[in-house]
């Protein structure tokens, strides 16, 4: 209903998710996102679209893993999965070094999310690789010290990012919107700054993948 009524309103997108799950390893409601886990989230997916689009508004969901930030102590215990194994500030834990079959794992999970929402009737996705996600991590020389193909080089640290981005356009082929959230600046000392982040999102670009 309050979609709607922003429809309604004269909004001409609203996106929906804020962020959305893609798999069960970062928990939706450790941070009351929806959870796109399975095909069962294509019918509320539908439900809001239609909505939505009766009033000539255009709908998006936000997708995101949340890597190190998530919590391994609600739904399913699962152990929180990041680039290398770098405690967590806020809630202290310490997450397991991703292994190449996990990377794979997520990497299908972001294309089957992305799917749903095509099925479900969105106009698009909006992935989250900002504010310390599991992908952003990955580009962070400061969450990521892995000295295999995904650590390293800026190429290498970036890796993931592309197969995700890959992955989906192989799902949902070129005529889905997907757009990208980016942080500025980390802030953070040792962390990206705004001319590594504006490369990277160069470098996104050239892909022709968005």
């Amino acid at each position: 209903a309050y979609h709607e009524a922003k429809a309604r309103g004269g909004a001409a997108l609203t996106i929906i998710g804020g962020s959305t799950s893609v798999h069960p390893s970062s928990p939706a409601s450790a941070w009351n996102m929806i959870a796109n886990h399975d095909d069962s989230v294509i019918a509320g997916y539908r439900g809001v679209a239609e909505a939505v689009h009766r009033h000539d508004c255009r709908i998006m969901s936000q997708l995101t893993h949340m890597g190190r930030r998530s919590q391994s102590d609600v739904e399913g215990w699962h152990v929180l999965l990041a680039p290398s194994q770098i405690p967590e500030k806020v809630h202290r834990e310490v997450p397991h070094e991703i292994e190449p079959e996990q990377i794979a794992m997520l990497v299908r999970a972001f294309g089957d999310a992305t799917r749903r929402c095509r099925e479900g009737g969105l106009d698009g996705v909006e992935l989250s690789f900002a504010h310390n996600h599991l992908v952003d991590q990955f580009w962070s020389p400061l969450f990521n010290q892995r000295t295999d193909e995904y650590g390293g080089s800026l190429e290498n640290r970036m890796r993931f990012s592309v197969e995700v981005l890959t992955a989906i356009r192989r799902v949902v082929g070129p005529g889905f919107v997907v757009g990208l959230r980016i942080s500025g600046d980390e802030f953070i000392e040792g962390g990206l700054g705004p001319r590594e982040l504006q490369e990277i999102a160069g470098n996104l670009a050239r892909t022709g993948l968005l």
